[in-house]
C-alpha cells in the first residue's frame, strides 16, 4: 500500500529535508540504504545538468539523449525520481563521507521539480495524454504515474512542497492522466500492468474511483500472462519482462493483494535459469526489439530485491547485488527505488550462489536450457508472435522463430544456427521434445506458403509448395555435444547452413590462418575439416563433421522474427545440397 504519513519528520517548509529513515535502523538495513544512496548521489548531479533551463517551451524538460528532443514521458519519470531524491536528501549527501560527489541542495531539487512539472503541464494534452518521443498515446502517461503518485503521497503527508501550488498542480496532472488511461486501450502486453492497472490502482488509493477498479478487474479477468513455466509468454523480452513485473508489483502493493504476486515468484525461477555465463540474460526468445541483443540484464535491482523479500531466497539477493554497481541504476528503475526501500525495508536474506549447473525443459515455451558454469545451450521451438514493427495489427502472427539453437561458452557465442533452402526460408522448428537427460529432438514440416497475386483482380492466392521436412537431434554429455540434422525438399536443390557468431571470436579452419570475426562479416566456409572458434578468455568451441562445401553461394534470409543478429554477428556460411544429412560433434574447451 502507499505508505501513510511518517511521524516525526520535518514538514511545511520547502527547504525542509525529509528523510524517511528511522533513527534506529538495523545495521544490515542501514548498510543497504547507504549503498543505494551512493548510486543516487552520483546520478543526481548529472541528470540535473540535462534539464533545459532556457525559458523556451522545453524549459524544465530533461534530455534523454543528444538529439535535441525533450520527451514528455521521460521528464515525468525523471520528476518522480527527483521527488524521491528530495525525500532522501540527507541520506544522499551525508557530508563528508561522499566528499568526491558534488552535493545537490534542497533548493536546487525544488527548483528542478517545479520547472519539470511546469513543462509536463504544458506538454500534457487537454485529454490527459503525454507524448512518447513526440507522439501522443493514451497509455504512455500511465508508466510514470505510479512513481509520481507514490512521491505525491509522501510530499502531501509530510507537508512538503517545492513551491506554492505544486502539490495541487501535480494532482491535476495525475487525475487528468487517469482520464487518458481510462479512455485508451493497452497497446502491448506489458501496458496492461504498468501503464494501466498499476497507475490506476495507485491513483485509486489516493482518489477512490469505481471506474479505476472496474478497468483493473477487467484486465485481471484476462489473466496474468505468466505461463506455467514462469515465462511472460506474450512478449518474452528481458526488457519488457521487467516492465510488466514492475507493474504487477505496484498493482499488488496499491491494492493490498499479495496473491497477485504468486505468478511473479514463478517468473523469478525462470529468470534465474536464463542467465548466461558472464551474467547477461538469454534474449533469443524475445518477441520485441531486444531480441538477440547482447548484455541484457535478467532483472532490475528493484525487482530482484522484492523477489528476495517475497521468497526469502538469497539467490535474488545475489541477483540484486549484481545490478547495483551500475551508475545508471536509478535510470533503469521504472519507479523510484528509494521509495521502494522505504515501503519494504528488509533486511534481505543472506546471498546464495546463482544456479550455474542445471538442465531445464519448459514445455509451454517450449525451450530447453542446459547449463554448466562456462556454457549454456538453449534449444527452442518458439511459436513466434508479436514484434511491433513487422506484425503490426497482426498480433500473434503465424511466423515461427528460426532461432532454435543458441550456445554461450565463455566469450564464444553462437547466436543461432540457420538452415535455409533456395527459394524457401530458414528452418522453423515446430516441436521440441525431451527424450532423456541431455537428449532433445526438434522437427519441422513446412508445406509451403501462400503467395498473394497483388496484380490480379481480387488478389487471389497461389500455394507455393515446399514439402520441406526436417528433424534435428541434440545430445549433450559433459563437455561434448552431438548435433544431427536431416532435411529434405523435392522442390529445392541448394541449401545453406549459417552459423551466426558474435564478433571478437577467432575463427580457425584447418590449414588456414586465423580470422577475428567482425559484425557483418560473411565468411564462406570450405568445410570438410574441423572448425574452431576461440575467445580472448581462453574458451573455445570445436566443430567437426562438417562436409566439404557443395557451393559458395550464400543463401541468407532475414530472420523470421526480426532481430539484431544480421547486424551484430558474423555469418559463417557452408553451401550444401538437398537432401541434407549432418552429424556434427561440438566440443566445449
Amino acid at each position: 500500500m502507499i505508505p501513510p504519513a511518517t511521524a516525526g519528520l520535518p514538514s511545511t517548509s520547502s527547504e525542509a529535508t525529509a528523510t524517511p529513515a528511522a533513527t534506529c535502523v538495523p545495521p544490515i538495513i542501514a548498510a543497504e540504504r547507504v549503498r543505494i544512496a551512493a548510486l543516487w548521489a552520483r546520478w543526481l548531479p548529472g541528470i540535473l545538468a540535462r534539464q533545459c533551463c532556457d525559458g523556451s517551451e522545453n524549459d524544465g524538460a530533461f534530455a534523454e539523449d543528444d538529439t535535441g528532443w525533450y520527451c514528455g514521458r521521460h521528464t515525468a519519470y525523471t520528476l518522480a525520481r527527483l521527488m524521491a531524491a528530495r525525500l532522501w536528501l540527507d541520506e544522499l549527501y551525508p557530508s563528508p563521507t561522499l566528499s568526491d560527489i558534488p552535493c545537490v541542495s534542497a533548493a536546487a531539487l525544488d527548483s528542478a521539480c517545479v520547472r519539470a512539472l511546469a513543462f509536463l503541464r504544458r506538454r500534457q494534452s487537454p485529454d490527459g495524454r503525454l507524448d512518447l518521443n513526440g507522439m501522443y498515446a493514451a497509455n504512455e502517461i500511465g508508466f510514470p504515474v505510479t512513481g509520481l503518485a507514490l512521491a505525491w503521497a509522501r510530499f502531501r503527508d509530510l507537508g512538503l512542497s517545492p513551491a506554492p501550488g505544486f502539490i495541487a498542480d501535480l494532482a491535476t496532472f495525475l487525475r487528468r492522466g487517469a482520464e487518458a488511461i481510462l479512455a485508451g486501450s493497452p497497446m502491448t502486453a506489458n501496458h496492461r500492468w504498468s501503464a494501466v492497472a498499476a497507475p490506476l490502482a495507485a491513483l485509486h488509493h489516493l482518489w477512490p474511483d469505481p471506474r479505476y477498479l472496474a478497468r483493473i478487474e477487467s484486465l485481471l479477468a484476462e489473466g496474468i500472462d505468466i505461463d506455467a513455466d514462469g515465462c511472460w509468454h506474450e512478449e518474452r523480452s528481458p526488457n519488457y519482462n521487467n516492465v510488466a513485473s514492475q507493474g504487477l508489483l505496484a498493482l499488488a502493493d496499491a491494492l493490498g493483494r499479495p496473491e497477485l504476486l504468486t505468478p511473479l515468484t514463478r517468473h523469478g525461477e525462470f529468470l534465474l535459469h536464463g542467465i548466461q555465463p558472464g551474467g547477461e540474460f538469454d534474449s533469443t526468445l524475445s518477441h520485441r526489439q531486444d531480441r538477440a541483443l547482447p548484455d541484457r540484464i535478467a532483472v532490475t535491482c528493484g525487482i530482484a530485491r522484492r523477489l528476495a523479500l517475497l521468497t526469502g531466497d538469497g539467490r535474488y539477493t545475489s541477483l540484486c547485488d549484481a545490478g547495483r554497481p551500475s551508475a545508471s541504476a536509478p535510470e533503469a528503475e521504472l519507479v523510484p527505488l528509494l521509495l521502494q526501500l522505504d515501503a519494504h525495508p528488509g533486511p534481505l536474506p543472506a546471498p546464495r550462489p546463482l544456479p550455474d549447473r542445471y538442465e531445464v525443459f519448459y514445455a509451454s515455451v517450449p525451450q530447453a536450457r542446459l547449463r554448466t558454469p562456462r556454457t549454456l545451450v538453449s534449444l527452442s521451438a518458439d511459436p513466434g508472435g508479436h514484434y511491433y514493427d513487422t506484425v503490426r495489427d497482426q498480433w500473434g502472427g503465424a511466423r515461427r522463430s528460426d532461432d532454435w539453437l543458441h550456445i554461450h561458452h565463455g566469450g564464444v557465442v553462437i547466436e543461432t544456427l540457420h538452415l535455409a533452402g533456395a527459394g524457401m526460408q530458414n528452418l522453423q522448428p515446430e516441436t521440441l521434445r525431451r527424450l532423456a537427460a541431455g537428449h532433445y529432438e526438434l522437427s519441422a514440416r513446412q508445406p509451403g506458403w501462400e503467395h498473394t497475386l497483388h496484380f490480379s483482380p481480387g488478389s487471389p492466392r497461389v500455394h507455393v509448395r515446399w514439402d520441406w521436412e526436417t528433424s534435428v537431434a541434440f545430445r549433450r554429455s559433459g563437455d561434448t555435444a552431438r548435433l544431427t540434422l536431416a532435411s529434405a525438399s523435392p522442390h529445392s536443390l541448394m541449401a545453406s547452413l549459417v552459423w551466426w557468431v558474435r564478433p571478437g571470436a577467432l575463427l580457425l579452419q584447418s590449414g588456414g590462418p586465423g580470422r577475428t570475426l567482425c559484425a557483418g562479416d560473411v565468411v564462406v566456409l570450405a568445410g570438410g575439416s574441423p572448425l574452431r572458434l576461440e575467445s580472448a578468455d581462453g574458451a573455445a568451441i570445436g566443430i567437426t563433421g562438417l562436409p566439404a562445401a557443395a557451393h559458395t553461394q550464400p543463401v541468407l534470409f532475414p530472420p523470421a522474427i526480426p532481430s539484431s543478429i544480421p547486424q551484430t554477428c558474423a555469418a559463417l556460411h557452408l553451401g550444401l545440397l538437398f537432401p541434407v544429412d549432418l552429424d556434427l560433434a561440438l566440443t566445449f574447451l
